[in-house]
């Protein structure tokens, strides 16, 4: 039987991404936030500037260029964090459906928020980001679906565990960044970790792996996608105020159709679950979307997938999911790759 997402599951999630977050937000992104002015179109008519919050991007990046590789992985980690604990949300939520709903409007109103203060993504960014878009969807229902099949500990890791090789293959042939002797032992390390993953012995396992398969390949694409994106838009907030705009359109409307006659009662009793579960996940994405504007793909997925650490305790903690030494042992085995991958990507 489904299960709400518990109190405790919401404030340690809070308690972790705060602790980690506040420290490093703080010391590395406060040099590089600045306030500036640009002319909108409705400012003219009151004869007055707008002032707009801008952070670097791919074209005005010189404040985070000179933030170190290390202190940006280190959010990315925050990031990994915050993507395994509202992923846990909605595994645990009584309506799953409308639980990944409440994330994405929450994203959608930020976005709506953030893209009326800063300038428009590029044009050449636009394929990109509604092609992620698109990809986004996929995803969302491939997630919804395998968390109905298989518990968090197996599935979470298997998809979380390809998208690293996938984005490194891809990152080398649509964008040049070719991995070193390092990234190839990873893949080993990885594959055997994900076989041991996949044979818990259960039956109904096999079906769960599959789709789990599936989500990884929907990750990867949504991440490369992105990725590229992201670095043709000249406007980092932009892009991701209008990607989130874009897939919190769909999923509330697919949400509202078919979850219409539920919506009222789970935003009186949930509300806020939903909304801390949107601010992990928008604050998380836009954290990876930010590091890859500069880096390369691979280490950035990667280094995020570490997640499948936070997903497997959580898993097992608070959702009282088995975990067997064997699978301990196999996403350790998963975490180690991760790491290597993205090491030797970053080295290459």
């Amino acid at each position: 039987m489904s299960r709400r997402a518990s109190p405790s599951v919401t404030r340690t999630s809070m308690a972790w991404l705060l602790a980690l977050s506040v420290p490093c937000l703080a010391s590395r992104f406060g040099p590089s936030i600045r306030f500036g002015s640009i002319w909108r179109p409705w400012s003219r008519a009151f004869r007055r500037p707008c002032w707009v919050l801008t952070l670097p991007c791919a074209s005005e990046s010189r404040g985070i260029e000179r933030m170190p590789h290390s202190a940006l992985y280190a959010l990315v980690l925050v990031a990994a964090v915050a993507h395994a604990s509202w992923n846990a949300m909605v595994k645990s939520s009584g309506d799953r459906l409308l639980m990944l709903a409440a994330i994405r409007v929450v994203g959608l109103l930020a976005g709506v928020a953030v893209a009326a203060l800063v300038p428009l993504p590029a044009v050449e960014s636009l394929p990109f980001l509604l092609s992620a878009a698109a990809v986004h969807y996929l995803y969302y229902a491939l997630m919804l679906k395998v968390y109905r099949v298989g518990d968090m500990s197996q599935v979470y890791p298997i998809a979380r565990g390809i998208a690293p090789l996938l984005v490194a293959g891809l990152g080398a042939i649509l964008a040049g960044e070719y991995l070193g002797p390092l990234s190839a032992l990873a893949v080993v390390v990885l594959s055997v970790g994900i076989f041991f993953l996949s044979g818990s012995g259960h039956a109904a396992n096999h079906k769960a792996v599959m789709l789990a398969l599936f989500t990884g390949v929907a990750i990867a694409g949504y991440s490369v996608l992105s990725g590229l994106g992201v670095r043709r838009a000249q406007s980092l907030l932009g892009y991701i105020a209008w990607l989130e705009i874009a897939t919190g359109l769909g999923m509330a409307s697919v949400a509202y159709l078919r979850r219409r006659p539920a919506v009222v009662e789970f935003v009186r009793t949930q509300w806020r679950s939903g909304l801390v579960a949107g601010l992990l996940s928008v604050g998380g994405y836009a954290i990876a979307l930010w590091a890859m504007s500069v880096l390369a793909m691979a280490p950035v997925v990667a280094l995020r997938e570490t997640s499948v650490v936070f997903a497997a305790l959580i898993g097992s903690v608070f959702l009282r999911e088995g975990f067997a030494g064997r699978r301990l042992a196999a996403a350790a085995m998963v975490l180690a790759g991760i790491v290597m991958l993205g090491l030797g990507a970053d080295a290459g």
